[in-house]
């Protein structure tokens, strides 16, 4: 079982290590054949991702339609990024073309045309996964610089003091920018549409990480039954890998494939092992989504009917009875205000 990254289609660089000490290789999702950054390209060359795409075509016209919402935000915001900040609770952009759609539709039957064809609603989330996407790289982009930024100033303290005492780690700690969680904005329609690239994806198992809390708070509000199966602490993301935590990460994917299969409750007894990797500030919670398969839990906020299996796909998931949500805690300082 690989775990699958969620709901998000590009990952941060710490996010990515983090991920990697708990699993190995994490698998992130694009949602169309559109060129990657080179961030991306960076983390799958080292082979801290696995890129994947469920769902491939209409390339040009998505790449037009997300062209066009650029010139659309500006032209409502004068900003990108400032807009899309500010759509906590609704998406932008399918709201107005929903009520443009509904009075084109009235004026057809008024004048006798023809209805036109029903929306694509995969389409959709792929345009609106495409536009996030664009938000986050832009936003991820800022956190390096200022990151980068917060690193010189911590240098020219230490040769300034000659050497690193309590004081200097505990400025260091201050300088530290608090992460911005991402999935606070459009929580749901997140959600909603990366669920849509979850289902058509043959490979999926029954295991998805997140870094927001957010996402989770989302899910966890919005879903019955929800238990804490897996809490291990203290992980250090800048560890070297070496065999001793490479079986550590085995016994770990093993035990949660049983967890999700119903043979054992939990996982505390791998999480509770001595880790290889300690040191550090990681934390990861796994909690399960009780009764619900992975197919059946993702299709609840499609509200679609799920699409069909092949026998291979089949075959590998019948077993899988719950579906496993974990949520990587990097443990970054805040900013005292």
């Amino acid at each position: 079982m690989i775990p699958i990254y969620f709901p998000f289609t590009c990952i941060p660089h710490a996010v990515a290590e983090g991920l990697n000490i708990c699993f190995g290789r994490t698998v992130i999702y694009q949602p169309s054949l559109l060129k990657m950054s080179s961030e991306m390209h960076k983390l799958d060359e080292e082979k801290l991702i696995a890129v994947r795409r469920p769902v491939s075509g209409d390339e040009s016209k998505l790449r037009g339609v997300v062209k066009a919402y650029r010139q659309w935000a500006e032209n409502h915001q004068g900003s990108e990024l400032a807009f899309f900040k500010t759509q906590k609770d609704k998406a932008p952009f399918f709201e107005d073309t929903a009520v443009q759609q509904i009075r084109s539709d009235v004026r057809r039957r008024a004048a006798g045309e023809a209805e036109m064809p029903p929306p694509d609603y995969l389409f959709n989330a792929r345009m609106f996964l495409s536009i996030a996407q664009a938000y986050d790289e832009q936003h991820m982009a800022l956190d390096s610089d200022l990151a980068d930024l917060q690193a010189l100033e911590q240098e020219m303290l230490k040769n300034i003091r000659g050497s690193e005492d309590d004081e200097d780690q505990e400025m260091a700690a201050r300088l530290a920018r608090s992460h911005e969680d991402a999935g606070e904005y459009l929580t749901e329609s997140r959600i909603r549409a990366w669920a849509r690239l979850a289902l058509h994806d043959p490979e999926a198992g029954g295991l998805y990480v997140t870094d927001s809390r957010a996402v989770l708070d989302w899910i966890t509000d919005n879903v019955p039954a929800v238990e804490l199966v897996a809490h291990v602490k203290g992980l250090s993301p800048r560890a070297r890998w070496n065999e001793s935590v490479g079986d550590w990460q085995v016994n770990l994917l093993a035990r949660l494939t049983r967890v999700a299969a119903g043979e054992v409750a939990d996982a505390t007894e791998v999480a509770l092992q001595p880790v290889p990797a300690r040191g550090g500030r990681v934390s990861l919670q796994i909690f399960r989504i009780t009764g619900e398969a992975p197919r059946m839990f993702w299709s609840r906020w499609t509200g679609v009917e799920l699409p069909e299996k092949d026998e291979e796909e089949g075959e590998r998931t019948a077993a899988l009875q719950h579906t496993l949500i974990g949520l990587l805690d990097l443990g970054r300082p805040e900013i005292s205000s």
